[in-house]
């Protein structure tokens, strides 16, 4: 009896195991006819699109290496000729194998810090001299070639970005006030050869009073200007006639202007849109 038991066992679980095993092939028969049975049309169309997502991650990554003319960061030296600027930058090298969606968003593209020394000459363009604009300075630096060329970098424009109200302090709004070469405001009336300028001075910080300041809250000093022009006066854009009472212009003197009441501008830009228009 006890041998009959145990022939029976022996004979369930090999039944058992060749099942077992003939569901395993009935699978693998199913998933190789799936696989089979694939159209090839889906097939290339998946091949298609990766070779267009690579081709699209190329292309994005060429367009910001030869078109990226710009660098904002943060002004970490300066000597006779040249600034050194620290920057947040699109880091090229990690662009591949991200999604389409990620390539077209470049404030979601990935970035690292890197610092550019950038040459500085008599050609450069800036609203305010190079001694006036201080260390850790939020700057928006624009060149003549590609920061990615590897090449030296000249800047043809340097412009001082307002400060947050955390990094502002009473000295450095008094340098910037100083050392303004040009003046932003609303003409308020005009002639043939000059324009009267309004315009609203941030007041820095007296000694004693906190040296945070908003610039969106701050006192403001309402000063007008007489703003001459001459033969040589360069209007971008050719826009002389287009200008008229309202527009918000900036007018160039070459000079610091913050004592100024007349002057005559070697360049005017605008007009641009004032707030709240």
């Amino acid at each position: 009896m006890e041998n009959k038991i145990k022939y029976t066992a022996i004979v369930l679980v090999a039944v058992l195991v060749i099942a077992v095993f003939v569901y395993q092939q009935k699978k693998l028969g199913d998933l190789s006819g799936k696989v089979n049975n694939m159209d090839s049309a889906e097939i290339k169309n998946q091949q298609n699109d990766a070779a267009d997502s690579h081709f699209f991650a190329e292309a994005i990554q060429k367009n910001i290496a030869d078109n990226t003319n710009e660098l904002q960061g943060t002004l970490v030296s300066k000597i006779q000729g040249s600034i050194t600027v620290e920057a947040s930058v699109v880091d090229l090298s990690k662009l591949s194998g991200l999604p389409d969606d990620a390539l077209q968003n470049q404030d979601s593209l990935p970035k690292k810090n890197q610092q550019f020394v950038v040459k500085v000459n008599d050609n450069t363009e800036m609203p305010i001299k190079l001694n006036g604009i201080k260390i850790g300075s939020n700057v928006d630096v624009f060149t003549g070639n590609s920061i990615y060329g590897g090449g030296e970098l000249i800047a043809s424009k340097v412009w001082v970005l307002p400060s947050s109200s955390a990094n502002t302090s009473s000295a450095s709004d008094a340098d910037f006030l100083n050392n303004a070469l040009y003046i932003g405001g609303v003409i308020k009336e005009m002639g043939s050869n000059y324009y009267v300028v309004e315009v609203q001075w941030v007041n820095a910080p007296k000694p004693g009073d906190s040296q945070n300041i908003d610039p969106a809250t701050a006192p403001k000093t309402f000063k007008t200007y007489k703003v001459l022009i001459d033969d040589k006066t360069v209007f971008v854009n050719n826009n002389k006639n287009a200008l008229k009472v309202g527009d918000d212009i900036d007018a160039y003197a070459g000079k610091p202007t913050f004592t100024l009441s007349e002057f005559t501008a070697t360049k005017i830009e605008g007009p641009f849109l004032a707030p709240g228009k």
